[in-house]
């Protein structure tokens, strides 16, 4: 898993939006949930949000007896 710092550097590469701008957002999506998220959780939220992904989504399927 990618570091907070490496996040942030990936964002602002790919996503057009100032570092200013970036942590702010960061901040709001960690108070919107109530600290509930980390703050690489809510970098890759912030991410998503901005068009950049940051690897393949894996899908664990669940079978039933």
């Amino acid at each position: 898993m990618m570091s907070f710092d490496d996040m942030v550097k990936t964002i602002l590469e790919r996503g057009k939006v100032s570092r200013d701008e970036l942590m702010s957002e960061i901040r709001q999506k960690q108070d919107e949930l109530s600290g509930f998220i980390t703050s690489e959780g809510a970098a890759i939220s912030v991410g998503r949000e901005l068009g950049v992904e940051f690897g393949k989504r894996t899908h664990v399927g669940v079978t039933t007896k």
